[in-house]
């Protein structure tokens, strides 16, 4: 018997008519190759991070389901065990774990997040998030934030968005165009950013949502992004919402005096730019 393991996964996750252990099968497989058999529910959970509410006004309101597994094929990288959609927790965690979420779903519920269009006054929210990503040396070249009113002119005014809770902003993600000539109006690159301390709560599946939903709205028919190998995390999320690989951008810019590589990603609308 292979070592037992735990997995927690959100209803984002769940597609319609599938079981929660189906997705939670589904999932591991899908970030981590490994065949996982769920044995037992242990729980279900309630998150604020999983209250949502689209800018159309419609609400939905996820839920945490948490699985003991048996793995059954596959190895565990203790690399990168956390994705947007999906967790891992050892058995030796689970105790704080269960305090953890016993202790505060009460409260924890009474809050939604929020997706909204960004504001000039939600800059300074924005730029502290902004500036936590370049810390990181994988989000980004700049080595510094702009100020709004460079921001501001560089970045498409009705795709910017918002993903707050309780009046803070947790991330944010906004398209700046790619070209000035009018045959690539329809195109468009993605930036998304999530505060460090929301990592992990699908927040960015959130916001890449609803940033795609946005721009076919206000016909886009291309998106892309050039995101760092090592960024994995990020990749995953492109992946997952329908961006594929176009290719790998060698050496395409140094930081730190270190020659990086880009992955460059795109997603071709289905629905806008099909005549």
């Amino acid at each position: 018997m292979k070592n037992k393991v735990y997995f927690l996964t959100n209803a984002g996750a769940i597609e319609l008519g599938e079981a929660p252990a189906e997705a939670v099968v589904h999932e591991v497989w899908e970030e981590t190759e490994l065949y996982v058999v769920p044995k037992k529910l242990l729980g279900v959970f309630g998150r604020k991070d999983f209250r949502y509410q689209y800018p159309n006004g419609h609400q939905v309101e996820y839920n945490v389901f948490m699985f003991d597994c048996i793995i059954q094929s596959g190895e565990l990288s203790p690399i990168d065990n956390e994705t947007d959609e999906l967790q891992y927790f050892s058995p030796s965690n689970m105790p704080e774990l269960a305090l953890h979420y016993n202790g505060e779903v009460g409260e924890r519920m009474e809050s939604k997040i929020h997706i909204d269009k960004m504001l000039p006054n939600d800059w300074d929210q924005v730029r502290e998030i902004y500036l936590e990503g370049i810390a990181t040396g994988n989000a980004t070249f700049q080595k510094e934030a702009p100020s709004w009113e460079e921001w501001d002119n560089g970045h498409i005014l009705d795709c910017r968005i918002v993903a707050s809770s309780n009046g803070k902003v947790l991330g944010w993600a906004a398209l700046s165009p790619v070209s000035s000539r009018c045959v690539y109006s329809g195109v468009a690159e993605v930036s998304v950013y999530v505060s460090q301390t929301n990592k992990g709560k699908g927040i960015g599946s959130l916001l890449l949502k609803s940033l795609i939903e946005i721009s076919e709205q206000k016909g886009f028919w291309t998106l892309q992004s050039g995101v760092f190998p090592e960024n994995v995390s990020s990749l995953k999320l492109h992946y997952k919402l329908g961006f594929r690989e176009v290719g790998r951008r060698e050496r395409i810019g140094k930081m730190g005096g270190v020659w990086r590589d880009t992955i460059l990603l795109e997603r071709r609308s289905n629905e806008v730019g099909v005549n």
